[in-house]
């Protein structure tokens, strides 16, 4: 009987132990609260959690589901004191790991996060430098003590989609140790991790800008950094935890304040040498109506493609936005912060958004806004009566305030056909007039260029006038193209495909027309590869588009999207130089330029051409299908073509007929080699020939495998896997013009590396801007199921060229994440301008209605 009553005492016990609040128990004199997350992933287990080494937690999932599981460890916590999360016992046939396990309570704990899966993997690295015992951590645990440099693995592993985080928990003094590439979320076996202890250390400072009366936690190491600026956009902070000399570090933003997206220029660094004082974290600022959507006139109607430019220090931004009954353009002026004023009047008939009388489908406007002459244009396309036109409209500055008026006035189209196809329109001011360049189709889409003076009159054709335009080849299709200036000299680019027939690939091609001493030149002068196969692409067999031009430093660049092995889209930079002297080191080609410090030792990889003065000279260029003749070619590839008089240095011929012709330190395979006339009229010099026929020719110096011969002169050279003579051979000085790549990848990936190395997500939509002396360039890429708006930073150093991401910083660093107000939903079309004291970037964005908003921000970086 006493038992009885002792089991009825305990289960009433506990039942009033379990009714009381989780959030606070009342009756403590001290306020304590309760810890607790979710586990997801776990399928058909138990997993057992501890809190600090004890109130042992089971977690149960029933059969194959994998629903998210909430709990709440038995006993609170007292304010003030800390949390430690941990796993007890494993699920069998999985792994568990603990996600934002410990801290200090100062209220009720949700966010820690278990995640459990099939796959785990190991995370490690390597230690150098050191002399004594240090202990690294993993996510705070898992203390792994180390006392010789080398290779190292923690213990435990980690599930697939986890965090991990390597730490110093103690160094080995006197020596200090500093972990970089040390946070991330695991996807496979990690071995980046880079540990390094020296006595020698350095201290990092910065300044915080964009954070208005809020507030900025920045994370080094494992201190952390509360930063207000008040407006100031300079307030100064530093950071007490050293880094160990060559060590590294990586800055992390845990949280973003409100309608703020934060990040940290110069906020990795691998390899440090000195102390750090250039530390930036600025913050972009939304100035969209944040609490309705974007800037849209209508937040229940869909808005796309915008464009923007600076007038007097203010941004304008036009895009298409549906009325409800057809596409108008929309332009509005932002006065300061979050205000907006529509300055889209459509003054024929009195009404807001700009549209034809007869228009039923309008798109891809751009703005120019001319300081020069007060007169500001839009041009966009437009459809009437089934054809869509290009259409332009202008306006005259304000009286009152110096802005653009409200009031728009239509001119006539700019088709050089009225009854074609027209599209994609782009254009500059420059001494009064406007320039504008667009496709056109006649037959296949043309690239056309005319100008138009004092408002509405049409003034000249650039492209020559008549029924084709400046394709690179008028019989292949052109589009998107884009149109620059600098001292009267007009640059063109756009995509062209390199064939008229199925196979036709999509290559980036370029002109010049020079008018700085002739203003009615229309000669457009080719400066990309000078073959009809090959533009500046990376790689020309595969597709490219989109390019945009920017000048910055004295030099044009140029960003396009092209494919890759994956058929992904990556983003491809490359600058122009037409100064440059080639000479040959033994085994590449070094360009000499007069403007840089040292010479440019370029691969394949890194350069594309080409035009040279003499016109018969081509460098790292592909040909096949065709005949060239008097021509000089090295680093080529040369596949099912003659060649007729022609010298061939450090090439790849297959398929190839020779004529007339010399080959040095070349591959032949599967070639004819037959000359007409005389026994020494082709040449072999220093190449290794493989499965060819070769009838009275002279070989020097080769080495000829499988090779059939009738009446050929061997000089020096041997048959049959015999050592081949390594004769030099001196490649004359050459006077060139050359694309030099800038973006920071390799042959799979390009500038998109710096948030997928694997080249597996698609970058697209590239455009520019120039700030402070600064080169910014923005675009689209795939991340986490939705297409981000991203941002990066030059490094203005075309020897060593290097790109940092400036848009959104995370609790690991350079986030995965880019400008987007929701980061789970799709961004298209961004572009960037800035008006001397900020930085502004546009893009188009679903909201959770799935209409299309212009989002917008700013930032003082």
């Amino acid at each position: 009987m006493k038992s009885f009553v002792f089991l009825i005492s305990l289960i009433l016990l506990v039942l009033m132990m379990g009714c009381a609040p989780e959030e606070e128990e009342e009756n403590s004199q001290t306020a304590s609260y309760s810890v607790g997350g979710s586990v997801t992933g776990l399928v058909n287990g138990t997993v057992v959690i501890q809190n600090n080494g004890s109130d042992d937690l089971v977690v149960y999932q029933p059969g194959s589901n994998t629903s998210t599981i909430s709990f709440n460890f038995p006993s609170n916590i007292t304010s003030g004191n800390a949390f430690n999360v941990t796993v007890l016992v494993q699920p069998l046939a999985q792994t568990c790991t603990v996600n934002n396990g410990s801290g200090s309570v100062s209220g009720s704990i949700t966010t820690i996060a278990i995640i459990c899966s099939s796959q785990s993997f190991t995370v490690g690295g390597t230690i150098t430098g050191l002399n004594g015992t240090v202990v690294l951590q993993n996510n705070g645990g898992d203390d792994l003590t180390l006392s010789q440099n080398g290779s190292f693995n923690f213990d435990t592993k980690i599930a697939k989609g986890s965090e991990y985080f390597v730490s110093v928990k103690t160094h080995p003094l006197p020596l200090t140790c500093s972990a970089s590439s040390n946070r991330g979320i695991i996807r496979s076996d990690v071995s980046s991790v880079s540990v390094v202890c020296s006595k020698k250390t350095y201290l990092l400072s910065g300044t915080a800008s964009g954070l208005g009366s809020t507030t900025l936690t920045l994370v080094h190491s494992l201190e952390s950094k509360v930063v207000t600026d008040n407006g100031s956009d300079n307030a100064s902070f530093n950071f007490t935890t050293p880094v160990a000399s060559q060590g590294g570090y990586r800055i992390a933003i845990p949280n973003h304040p409100d309608n703020r997206t934060c990040t940290v220029i110069n906020g990795i660094d691998d390899n440090v040498t000195s102390h750090i004082n250039n530390l930036r974290a600025s913050c972009w600022t939304f100035i969209d109506n944040i609490t309705q959507g974007g800037i849209n006139n209508s937040v229940s109607q869909d808005a796309t493609v915008p464009t923007v430019s600076i007038y007097n220090n203010k941004l304008y931004a036009a895009w298409v936005e549906n009325n409800g009954s057809k596409d108008v353009i929309r332009i509005s002026r932002n006065d300061d912060g979050a205000n907006w004023t529509s300055v889209d009047n459509n003054a024929s008939n009195n009404t807001p958004g700009i549209i034809t009388t007869s228009g039923t489908q309008t798109s891809n406007p751009f703005l120019v806004l001319d300081s020069d002459s007060s007169i500001t244009y839009l041009l966009w396309e437009d459809r009437v009566s089934g054809v869509d036109k290009i259409q332009f409209a202008w306006n005259s500055t304000g009286s009152s305030d110096d802005s653009i008026g409200k009031n728009w006035y239509l001119a006539s189209s700019l088709n050089k056909n009225s009854s074609a196809n027209a599209s994609s329109p782009q254009g500059l001011t420059k001494a009064g007039k406007l320039y504008v360049i667009w496709s056109e189709m006649n037959n296949t889409n043309q690239i056309r260029v005319r100008s138009i003076k004092d408002v509405q009159t049409i003034d000249s054709w650039l492209d020559g006038g008549g029924s084709t335009g400046i394709n690179d080849n008028t019989s292949h299709h052109a589009r998107n193209p884009v149109i620059k200036e600098n001292s009267s000299v007009f640059y063109a680019a756009w995509s062209e495909e390199n064939s008229s027939s199925a196979d036709n690939v999509s290559q980036i091609r370029v002109k010049k027309l020079d008018r700085s001493q002739n203003s009615t030149n229309t000669n457009w002068v080719s400066i990309d590869r000078d073959n009809q196969t090959a533009g500046i692409n990376f790689k020309s067999q595969y597709d490219a588009d989109h390019p945009e031009m920017v000048f910055h430093d004295s030099k044009l660049f140029s960003a396009w999207q092209e494919k890759n092995i994956h058929v992904k889209n990556q983003i491809r930079i490359a600058y122009y130089d037409d100064n440059l002297t080639i000479t040959d080191n033994g085994t590449k080609l070094v360009l000499d330029n007069s403007f840089s410090s040292t010479p440019l030792e370029l691969s394949r990889s890194t350069c594309t051409l080409q035009n040279y003065d003499d016109k018969k000279t081509s460098l790292y260029s592909t040909f096949s299908q065709g005949n060239y003749d008097n021509r000089m070619f090295y680093f080529s590839s040369f596949d099912n073509v003659t060649l007729t008089n022609s010298v061939i240095y450090n090439s790849n011929l297959t398929n190839v007929n020779l004529e007339n012709s010399t080959v040095y330190n070349s591959v032949i395979m599967n070639a004819g080699i037959t000359p007409s006339n005389s026994v020494d009229n082709a040449s072999i010099n220093q190449s290794p020939i493989y499965n060819s026929s070769i009838d009275n020719a002279t070989i020097n110096n080769s080495t000829l495998y499988d090779t059939m011969i009738a009446g050929a002169t061997l000089y020096s050279s041997n048959i049959d896997n015999a050592t081949s003579y390594n004769s030099t051979v001196t490649i004359p000085e050459l006077q060139s013009s050359c694309w030099v790549f800038v973006d920071g990848g390799n042959d799979i990936v390009g500038m998109n590396k710096l948030v997928d190395a694997d080249g597996n997500e698609d970058a697209s939509q590239p455009q520019w801007t120039t700030y402070k002396s600064k080169l910014y360039i923005t675009w689209t890429q795939e991340k986490s199921g939705a297409t981000q708006t991203r941002a990066a930073l030059f490094n203005d150093d075309v020897i060593n060229p290097a790109w940092q991401t400036v848009d959104r910083y995370d609790e690991y660093g350079p986030s995965r994440f880019g400008l987007n107000y929701n980061e789970i939903k799709n961004a298209s079309n961004p572009v960037m301008t800035s008006n001397g004291s900020k930085l502004f970037s546009v893009w188009a964005e679903i909201d959770n209605s799935s209409k299309s908003q212009i989002r917008v921000v700013e930032n003082p970086l």
